[in-house]
This record gives C-alpha cells, structure tokens and sequence, in this order.
C-alpha cells in the first residue's frame, strides 16, 4: 500500500512537472503556471477537452501533493533508483504505546495496591470496633466491680453494725 501510494505521488509530481529538489512556493508557482495554461476558458475549440481533462488532472494532483505536505511537513520527493522503501518524505517516527491490559506489571501493581488499600481499610475498621468493644467493656467491668464493692461496703457495714450491737448489748447489763 505504501509503494501504491509513493508511486501516486510520483505521478502526481509528473503531472504538475516538478523537480525533487523544490520547495513549497516553487510548487504553487509551477501550479498557478499550469493551471493559467490548460484553463478551459482559455482553450477552445479542439484543444477544449485536452484542456477540461488536464486542468482536472493538475488539480486533483495539486490537492493530493498538498494533503500530503500538510500530513508530514516535507515535500513529497522522488524515490532515487537505488532506493528500496518507500519514501514519502520525512517519516515521522510513531511510538505505539501497548493497551493498558497488555502491560501485566502495571495492572498487577495497581491491583496490589488497591487490594492493600482495601485490606487496609477492613483492618482499620475493625480495630475502630475493637477498641469501641473494649472501651464499653471496660466500662461494664467498671460499674459491675462498683457495684461490687458497694455491695462488699454494705455487708461490712452490715457486720461490723452487728458487731456493735452485740458488744453493746454485752457491756449493758
């Protein structure tokens, strides 16, 4: 497809009858030449369809040579005999970037870190837990042995109430 379309462009260059070594001015001046010479208007009568098909040669091969001079920046040239590639004028190097799936490094570190990311956020969540459930344990623990040691408290004093009576009730007599 490449040589078809280098090929075409050398046709094109024949058309508008330009040599490799120009520049851009020198092309649409050589163009502006062609077109003034083979305008229908100014051919008539039996040069009139030589003329018509030439003038829609040199167009279409204007346009072409020009698409191309907008795409790569250079001018299309000639291909020399000994070269063997194509050459459509200065070739612009083109990085293919592989699809994101096919660079397994860079997906499997980006799934580890989110794996890590939400491993993190359920061990955090149920430490916060954790530590609400010991903080009300503490304080359960907490009353429960107040209420224990009032009950004691009460006992004692209870008893050592008695042991008042008692002895009381000793020394009366």
């Amino acid at each position: 497809m490449i040589e078809s379309v280098q090929t075409e462009l050398e046709q094109h260059l024949d058309t508008l009858e330009i040599g490799s070594t120009r520049n851009w001015e020198d092309i649409e001046k050589q163009y502006r030449l062609l077109i003034q010479r083979w305008h229908p208007d100014r051919n008539s009568g039996e040069n009139l369809d030589l003329a018509q098909t030439k003038f829609i040669e040199i167009n279409t091969a204007f346009k072409a040579v020009r698409e191309q001079y907008r795409k790569t920046g250079s001018i299309p040239r000639r291909l020399p005999p000994e070269q063997k590639g194509p050459l459509l004028g200065i070739k612009k190097e083109v990085v293919v970037k592989p699809p994101l799936y096919k660079n397994k490094l860079l997906v499997s570190a980006v799934l580890g870190i989110a794996l890590l990311g939400v491993f993190g956020a359920v061990l955090w969540s149920l430490d916060t837990r954790l530590a609400e459930n010991n903080r009300d344990r503490a304080k359960v623990e907490k009353v429960s042995s107040d209420i224990e040691a009032a009950a004691a408290a009460k006992k004692e004093l209870e008893r050592s109430d008695s042991i008042i009576e008692q002895s009381s009730n000793e020394t009366d007599p």
